[in-house]
């Protein structure tokens, strides 16, 4: 027994156990150990084959029989390290891990290996730390030098982790992940050329997660068509990855092939119809780009396995409004806003629900959570209530020029109460700058967006997601408080009755219309101006405004002379008067709409200039129509002169224009 060696009783084991005869090696460990009870790399082998072949708990207790005798505690304290974070149990793997540290400082592989899994704890800092230590050991590893450049990536530090993996990539520039890993990098930096570039490399060395950044970088340098491409390849050799089905429709949207990104999204919900999700995403792309009432059950789907997703039951919530189930919608926004009550986009949801019912009393409060939203603007200095006083408030125009048009007939009485300062668009100074009430007023032109900082910061606000101020030109006027020019009906406590008495306050110039009058020439025939699209940029443009084919047909009328109100390209119509390329602002437009005998428009600005000025307009209006114009009426209290043709079916034009071709037969006879 005395001249019994362990070790060379051991060796036969060892190659019986890496030929995979486990059954064999292990009665061969177990034979060394009946000779020397307390031999720690027998303990060590036997319980790593034991946890190989899956009986965990007696390996587990051999490996710290093999801790317990060892002279050299780290191999064993590494290992029990290893098993125990293979089985999710990173608490006591993060132990053992700074055991062996402790046992052995000089070993990277150990600082590597708690670096992990201090990652898989969340604590980043730590991580970064064990990486930096490791690397300090031995300069040449290259795979902490990945971890580490990917923890500063995620605390924002860029440059720093550049430098990193253009370490690593001078150590091994064919390493598929060091060169997958500089591109997320420079894709960081929004150096998206030379990302694509390594992105290529990565994949040319047999990186096949490199193909799914290849795509984002296509997209974010906008070559959408690439990335859809590089998407379909991503999916053809993994047909389950989630993230790329999501992104492929995303793309397809950009594209506009809307078809393509919702037959994306189902193919989603068709691989896996309990991810709520998938679900959620199918329903939101579909109320956007397709017909409301179709993307209900996907959103009601998402709800119900989902139902404390307090963005699931808001966007349903917000189908619900679209399809025009009003009472329905306003159920689940309430739902929603007791879930999270300091939510200003959900919060918002209840205000509109309560508008498009015409409550105003309910809305108009719960409407000022829109100044919550990140891309609200934020006015540095304190809020007005409403209340008369000697103070200058500063009243700012806060969207686009048709809520302007539709929210400016309550600076006069705002003017009544206090000082007002008003800040327009440019578009509008001219046609605002009398306006009765307001005492000065500033356009966009006489601001400059700078950082907010500074003593001449006027206010702030998040466009394109980026936080700045606007500061001063010279002149700029002096002011107290302030509000947002939407805000005004809530704080002056206005009641429908109020809307229409203002009608109207605003005019063209005279002199201007009569100019206009001798541009159009004499005539019989009743002047119509014609307006059949808003702004492209805007999200639901597609569902508010009309393709040129199917207004045209409007042309053929007779005893009606067309004029164009529509800015910007469009088709040539003999039938169609276009002076647009003169009218240089609103105050143009307004002087052409005065000389006109009705405005036929979708829901943009021209039908709120109309609607303002008191002329006689016919709006246009889709089907899941915006809270302003109410539900189920031909007239508006905004504005008494408008006539209200509404959508009966999602996207039926045809139908609206036939009842407006037989509305005009009627008009131009009467």
């Amino acid at each position: 027994m005395s001249n019994f060696d362990p070790m060379s009783a051991l060796r036969p084991a060892i190659q019986v156990h890496r030929s995979g005869n486990f059954k064999l090696a292990e009665m061969m460990y177990r034979q060394v150990l009946t000779q020397m009870p307390g031999h720690p790399d027998g303990a060590l082998l036997l319980g790593t084959l034991l946890v190989e072949t899956g009986r965990h708990a007696e390996g587990i207790a051999w490996i710290q029989r093999s801790i317990a005798t060892a002279p050299r505690k780290a191999v064993p304290l590494n290992v029990l390290g290893n098993v125990l974070f293979e089985l999710g149990d990173l608490r006591n793997a993060e132990q053992c891990y700074r055991a062996a540290v402790q046992a052995d400082p000089n070993a990277a592989e150990l600082h590597c290996h708690l670096g992990i899994t201090l990652v898989r704890l969340g604590n980043d800092q730590a991580a970064q730390e064990e990486f930096r230590s490791a690397l300090k050991l031995n300069k040449e590893l290259v795979a902490p030098r990945i971890d580490l450049s990917n923890l500063l990536l995620r605390a924002g530090k860029f440059s720093e982790a550049e430098s990193v993996i253009l370490a690593a990539a001078r150590r091994q520039p064919q390493n598929p992940m060091v060169q997958n890993t500089h591109g997320i990098v420079l894709a960081s930096l929004h150096r998206d050329e030379e990302a694509l570039a390594c992105f290529d490399k990565a994949i040319e060395l047999g990186h096949r997660g490199a193909l799914h950044n290849r795509a984002g970088s296509l997209v974010a340098q906008q070559r959408y068509e690439e990335a859809a491409a590089a998407y379909h390849e991503v999916l053809r050799l993994n047909p389950a990855e989630e993230d790329a089905q999501r992104a492929l429709g995303q793309v397809l949207v950009k594209l506009q092939d809307y078809i393509g990104a919702i037959d994306a999204m189902r193919a989603l919900v068709a691989r896996d119809p309990n991810n709520a999700r998938a679900q959620f995403a199918m329903g939101a792309l579909i109320n956007r780009h397709a017909e409301p009432s179709d993307a209900l059950p996907f959103l009601r789907e998402a709800v119900k396995l989902d139902p404390q997703n307090t963005d699931f039951i808001n966007g349903l919530s917000i189908s619900l409004y679209d399809a025009g189930a009003a009472d329905e919608s306003m159920d689940y926004a309430q739902q929603a806003a007791v879930l999270a009550p300091e939510n200003p986009d959900i919060r918002s949801g209840v205000a509109y629900a309560h508008l498009l019912r015409g409550d105003y009393a309910r809305g108009w409060p719960e409407f000022e959570w829109r100044l919550g939203k990140a891309s609200a603007t934020h006015i540095l200095a304190p809020a007005w209530d409403g209340a008369i006083t000697e103070k200058s408030v500063f009243v700012h125009a806060e969207q686009g020029i048709g809520d302007t048009i539709q929210f400016c007939r309550f600076l006069p009485l705002a003017g009544q109460r206090a000082r007002i300062v008003f800040a327009g668009p440019t578009a509008l100074r001219r046609l605002l700058q009398d306006i009765p009430g307001v005492a000065q007023m500033v356009t966009d032109g006489q601001f400059t967006w700078s950082p907010p900082v500074g003593d001449d910061v006027i206010y702030a606000g998040k466009p394109k997601e980026a936080p700045v101020a606007i500061t001063s030109a010279a002149g700029f006027p002096s002011f107290d408080v302030q509000c947002a020019l939407m805000s005004l009906p809530h704080l002056l406590q206005v009641q429908e009755a109020d809307l229409a008495n203002a009608v109207p306050y605003l005019r063209a110039a005279p002199d201007e219309v009569e100019k206009m009058k001798a541009r159009l020439g004499s005539g019989t025939k009743k002047r119509v101006g014609l307006c059949w699209a808003g702004n492209r940029d805007y999200p639901a443009d597609r569902r508010r405004s009309i393709e040129f084919e199917v207004v045209s047909s409007l042309l053929a009328e007779e005893g009606v002379e067309f004029i164009s109100l529509q800015k910007g390209e469009h088709p040539d119509h003999e039938k169609l008067a276009d002076f647009t390329e003169d009218l240089q602002d609103y105050a143009d437009t307004a002087a052409l709409i005065a000389a006109l005998d009705l405005v036929i428009s979708v829901d943009t600005s021209v039908a709120h200039l109309a609607g303002a000025m008191g002329a006689p307009v016919w709006l246009l209006n889709r089907k899941d129509t915006d809270w302003r114009w109410l539900q189920d009426r031909e007239n508006s209290p905004w504005y008494p002169s408008m006539r209200i043709f509404r959508q009966v079916e999602y996207k039926d034009w045809e139908d609206v224009i036939a009842r407006v071709h037989e509305a005009l037969r009627k008009f131009v006879t009467s």
